[in-house]
């Protein structure tokens, strides 16, 4: 008994380490395509936000800018982690997203040409996917 105790007590521990750990990030992949569906050359510029509603409304939180993204096939992945807030404090991603009940992210890409003006994507729901332990293609 007193080692199933101490078990839990470094389980909770541990869980409490990981929940309020800093910086929380999350890891977000899209693809972007010009108007004729064709994937585009980069590198770009990406500003990233985040809303508790759909369209309308005041971001309550942007990202630092990503400069540079390098595109492969029109395909990125950055990691999105929280900087400081106007007082300069280490934001808590992970509290500042449980604040809201529903979470959209919206991307801005800067496509650094003269032929592209930046462009503004509509916001997405924020999700979590599960960890994939096996494909379905896999043997």
């Amino acid at each position: 008994m007193k080692n199933f105790v101490f078990l839990l007590f470094v389980s909770f521990s541990i869980f409490t380490t990981f929940v309020n750990a800093d910086p929380f990030f999350i890891n977000y992949t899209g693809r972007i395509i010009d108007k004729e569906g064709q994937p585009v050359p980069g590198p770009v510029n990406i500003d990233v936000a985040l809303y508790s509603e759909e369209s309308g409304g005041n971001s309550f939180y942007s990202f630092p800018t990503f400069y540079d993204v390098s595109l492969v096939f029109g395909t990125f992945n950055i990691q999105l982690k929280p900087g400081k807030d106007a007082e300069g404090k280490d934001v808590n991603l992970l509290k500042l997203l449980s604040t809201y009940q529903d979470v959209y992210i919206e991307m801005t890409v800067d496509f650094k040409t003269g032929d592209q003006p930046k462009r503004t994507y509509e916001r997405k729901k924020l999700s979590a996917v599960p960890y994939a332990m096996k494909i379905p293609i896999d043997n």
